[in-house]
This record gives structure tokens, sequence and C-alpha cells, in this order.
């Protein structure tokens, strides 16, 4: 299982399609995106995971396992600019298709790593917002990555 944390920095969030679709997109169905922005994160957590099958026979010494799947979460917190932004990003939007982009390259006051970027694509599956007593919004998402 992988693991990446971050907090404080900057992702592209695309948000398409419902998840009744065959193939996972961040396109709307006449093929405009239907959103695509750039967020200063509070904090993320990328987790991958696999599932495998047991191939080994009854009295097998060794295993031997086959991949059937690969899957995992992210979890995101967002900050909410009421000044920038004329919607939620996430809110409104369960259901749908995410693509979740992190390239620290590009990112805003980022210097150049020569990492590449990560990307994961899946189902915004829960969404909250919350307001600190300074004023500060954010919006938090899980994304089922894996889902088809």
């Amino acid at each position: 299982m992988a693991k990446l944390i971050f907090n404080n920095g900057y992702v592209t969030i695309g948000i398409g399609q419902v998840q009744n679709q065959t193939t996972p997109s961040v396109t709307s169905p006449g093929g405009a995106t239907a959103l695509v922005t750039t967020c200063n994160v509070k904090s993320l957590s990328i987790e991958d995971k696999v599932s495998m099958i047991d191939l080994a026979g009854l009295c097998a010494t060794s295993e031997e396992q086959f991949i059937t799947r690969t899957s995992g979460t992210v979890s995101i917190e967002v900050y909410v600019n009421p000044a920038a932004f004329t919607s939620y990003v996430f809110i409104g939007n369960i259901g749908k298709y995410c693509t979740i982009t992190y390239d620290p390259d590009t990112a805003p006051g980022g210097a150049a790593s020569g990492l590449a970027a990560i990307v994961r694509t899946g189902v915004i599956e829960s969404v909250s917002t919350g307001a600190e007593v300074d004023g500060v919004i954010t919006e938090k998402a899980t994304i089922r990555i894996g889902t088809a």
C-alpha cells in the first residue's frame, strides 16, 4: 500500500460526468470540461492498494498471488476563496468523476524538482464543508479510486 501525504500545496482538480458512464471521464457529455480549477490545498492523502486472489494449490509450498484490481482513496481538503470561486468545488458533485493532479514542478512557488506529476481519477464519494472562527472556509472530499 503506497501513501502520499502533503499539506499547503496546489492541485488541479477536474470534475466531469456522473459515474454511470462506461469510461472514466472528466469531460461533460458535449466534450466540454465541466470544471477544471487550481486550488490551494490544506491537506491531501492518496492511498493506493491492490486486491489479489490466491492461486496456490492445496498442498503448495509457496504463495502464488494474482492481482485482480487496483483501488484506493484520495482524501483532500481545499481552501474555498469566496472572492475567487463562484461555487464550491466538490459540494453538488457527489457521484461524478474527478481527477486530482499534483505536479511539484508547476505548483505556484514550487521549484523544479524533476518529479513526475501524480494523477488519480475516481468518483467523488463524500463531501463536507467547514468554516473557522477567522473566516477561513474549507471543503473536504473523499474520492474513490478504481471505479468505472
